[in-house]
């Protein structure tokens, strides 16, 4: 429908209308949580509807004015996904904040941005609670990790993302983004201030037209990009890239490598994206794709440029499909892949 050279030409409210049209009821975001034993499978319809519905609560509910800043305290969710699509639905720009940052860089990132409106999981919504006595006017919306809305603990009278987003109105009719809106800012906290940078709709859509054509994706395929959710190319990969070319995405909460073959072979992905980290964990796992059905699997990419000679050695000792990484042949002409 939406071929990878066309991304960067439509906003991501015209090519969520476009894709939706085209791709329906096809899978588009497949999402696992091992902890939990949970697998969640939205069609195109259904993320778009609750795209629809989270613009209209970030809009109507908690006011988020255009250009404004909603921080994501979530790590790898689909919640978090259907958050930043609902940013660029209504021209805002998404802040995925690292999980992993201490209480003082959290809360040096949000200041600094000066969200209003944070998305927290409830495994860390005490902290970002404390935070914000700190933060002036601050709306805290907690996630759940139960897929009925049940918490854990006690919310202390913070509202339940999944309680509250499905009573929203399922079409947005307001105002919404286009492709100069900054849609993207990724933050990482220094010892004295945070530094990063501040994407438009334009740079997403282009950095995933640019992906998606290194990794000729398309419709026909599944993808599975392992990169983290506070990282730009892990927003780029996990989302935009299966997005913009209506392919289906296979999201992760956390990465085991003892159970990524079956889950590549069950859901017959074709584009698997690692870190260095993950591929060193794959290596030493002692549970390998051996009897699994990987047919469908045609690229494997190391997304940390050259492997060092002695991991690419044991991978190719290791495991049937080459492990390939981006050459720009010293700086000269375009990416390539070479193994």
């Amino acid at each position: 429908m939406t071929s990878s050279f066309a991304l960067g030409s439509l906003a991501f409210p015209e090519l969520q209308e476009r894709q939706v049209t085209g791709y329906g009821d096809r899978p588009f975001l497949t999402f696992y949580d091992d902890d939990r034993g949970e697998r969640v499978e939205l069609s195109y319809k259904t993320f778009d509807n609750w795209v629809h519905k989270l613009a209209n609560l970030l809009i109507e509910e908690l006011g988020v004015r255009r250009g404004e800043r909603v921080a994501t305290v979530t790590g790898n969710h689909w919640q978090a996904s259907a958050i930043h699509f609902a940013c660029w639905m209504a021209g805002a720009c998404a802040v995925p904040v690292d999980v992993e940052e201490p209480p003082a860089g959290k809360a040096n990132i949000l200041e600094a941005v000066g969200a209003r409106t944070v998305f927290v999981r409830e495994e860390w919504l005490n902290e970002i609670r404390r935070l914000a006595h700190d933060l002036r006017n601050v709306n805290l919306i907690a996630l759940v990790a139960d897929l009925f809305g049940r918490p854990v603990g006690d919310l202390d009278g913070t509202p339940n993302f999944s309680r509250l987003v499905p009573s929203m109105p399922d079409r947005y009719d307001q105002e919404v983004g286009t492709l100069d809106d900054a849609a993207l800012t990724i933050l990482t906290s220094g010892s004295t201030a945070p530094a990063g940078v501040v994407l438009t709709q334009t740079d997403l859509l282009l950095r995933a037209a640019a992906i998606a054509r290194r990794w000729d994706v398309n419709e026909v395929d599944r993808t599975m990009a392992s990169l983290p959710a506070h990282d730009v190319d892990g927003v780029v990969t996990t989302l935009v890239v299966p997005f913009g070319v209506g392919a289906g995405a296979v999201l992760h909460r956390g990465f085991n490598p003892d159970t990524l073959w079956k889950r590549v072979a069950d859901e017959k992905v074709s584009v698997l994206s690692l870190t260095s980290v993950q591929v060193e964990r794959l290596l030493d796992s002692p549970i390998g794709p051996r009897g699994l059905n990987l047919d469908r699997l045609r690229l494997v990419v190391y997304e940390a440029g050259p492997p060092p000679e002695e991991i690419a050695a044991r991978w190719r000792e290791r495991f049937a499909v080459p492990l390939q990484h981006w050459t720009t042949d010293g700086g000269q002409g375009a990416p390539r892949l070479v193994r």
